[in-house]
C-alpha cells in the first residue's frame, strides 16, 4: 500500500527554502484564521448580556481550543522538515486553519455550532492526515533511531 508522502518522487531533494516556505505559510495561515474568527465572532457576537460564569467557561474553552490548534500547527511545522509531497502539504494547513478559526467564534461567543464544527472538523482532518501519512511508519521501523 503507498502511502500519502510516497508518492512524491525520490529524486526531488527537500531543501530548506521549501521547509522555510511551508513555515511561513503556515503561520501566516494561522495568524490570519485567528484574526478572521475574531473579526467574524464580534460581528455576530450576542448582543443580550451572558451570565458572567458562562462566560468565563467559554473564554476558557476558546483559550484551550487556541493551545490546541498551536499545538497541532507546532507538529504540523515540525513534520514540514521532512519530505512532503505539496498537495499534503497544503491540507495539513487548511486542517490548522481549521482549527484555528473557532477560537475566536468561540471567544466573542458567536455561531458556536460553527465553531465547532470547524474546529473538530480541522482535529479529524489532521489526524486523518496523520494516519495516512505514513512517517511515523517509516519512523517506528527503523531501526537506526
Amino acid at each position: 500500500m503507498v502511502t500519502i508522502s510516497e508518492r512524491q518522487p525520490i529524486s526531488t531533494p527537500m531543501t530548506w527554502e521549501i521547509t522555510r516556505t511551508r513555515r511561513i505559510v503556515l503561520g501566516g495561515a494561522i495568524v490570519i484564521t485567528l484574526a478572521t474568527g475574531a473579526a467574524i465572532g464580534s460581528t455576530y457576537a450576542p448582543a443580550a448580556a451572558t451570565d458572567p460564569d458562562l462566560l468565563v467557561l467559554v473564554r476558557f474553552m476558546a483559550f484551550v481550543k487556541t493551545v490546541i490548534a498551536l499545538s497541532a500547527a507546532a507538529i504540523v511545522a515540525w513534520r514540514f522538515g521532512s519530505a512532503i509531497a505539496r498537495p499534503l502539504a497544503a491540507t495539513y494547513i487548511a486542517s490548522v486553519s481549521l482549527m484555528a478559526l473557532a477560537p475566536g467564534l468561540i471567544w466573542y461567543e458567536a455561531l458556536l455550532p460553527l465553531a465547532s464544527g470547524l474546529f473538530h472538523s480541522g482535529l479529524l482532518l489532521g489526524l486523518a492526515l496523520a494516519a495516512g501519512d505514513g512517517l511515523l511508519k517509516r519512523r517506528a521501523s527503523d531501526p537506526a533511531d
